[in-house]
């Protein structure tokens, strides 16, 4: 039996620092865990916290998206802090939020 480690960059989506605090976004969370991004946008809209909890950990902002032929449109999307982005991925099913689930729980991330 071969013991199969996991990098920590493997653990999470792409994470910046603002001002000093952990964030990313509904589209890294997306891609990061295989799920259509409106999903995700879903998943968020559908969580149940405290509209405080909310408006503190998911901040609502847009982007531009290809839509092909040189066409762009406006898009939803949100920035997370590290709380919020904790809190979406709990509820999440499948190999990789079972390995961050489990990463949370040892401590292995968010050791900043």
């Amino acid at each position: 039996m071969q013991l199969q480690t996991t990098t920590p960059e493997a653990l999470h989506p792409t994470l910046i620092v603002v001002e000093g605090h952990i964030k990313t976004t509904s589209r890294a969370i997306a891609e990061h865990f295989g799920k259509a991004h409106k999903n995700v946008l879903r998943d968020i809209d559908r969580l149940e916290c405290s509209p405080e909890f909310h408006r503190l950990n998911f901040e609502p902002m847009s982007c531009q998206v290809e839509i092909g032929n040189g066409a762009w449109r406006t898009d939803r999307q949100f920035e997370l802090t590290r709380d919020g982005f904790v809190f979406l991925v709990m509820g999440f099913t499948g190999t990789k939020a079972k390995v961050f689930d489990i990463a949370i729980q040892t401590g292995a991330i968010f050791a900043v």
